[in-house]
């Protein structure tokens, strides 16, 4: 989670206080027992990765893929490689790798006996 969080934003309809508390948690696992220094945080994560507000909806195709848009905004405009549909040729988004990513970590997580929550 830590690592993959400069990947993750939060949109309008986001549950912002679990995502900032997953967050806290991947940070504070990696914190060495005795460090007292600085420390990143879930709200320093949440000032680069906040666009409530920004107008930023999130379309899927008849495969399932989804894609960012942005209408009318004010302030830094949403990155995302995938703005445009997929077409085919290999030189999107990878689509379909993501996906057998992540039903393997699915599969990993959610083994035997494993429920997901």
């Amino acid at each position: 989670m830590a690592l993959l969080r400069r990947f993750a934003a939060v949109f309008d309809d986001d549950d912002v206080d679990q995502a900032v508390a997953d967050v806290d948690a991947a940070y504070a696992a990696l914190r060495p027992a005795q460090w007292e220094g600085y420390w990143p945080c879930g709200a320093d994560w949440l000032a680069r990765a906040d666009f409530r507000g920004e107008n930023v909806t999130w379309q899927r195709d008849e495969a399932g893929n989804q894609r960012a848009r942005q209408d009318d905004h004010d302030d830094e405009p949403f990155y995302s490689t995938r703005t445009g549909p997929d077409t085919g040729t290999g030189d999107g988004f990878p689509h379909a790798p993501l996906r057998a990513v992540l039903s393997a970590a699915m599969a990993t997580v959610s083994g035997p006996g494993r429920a997901l929550s």
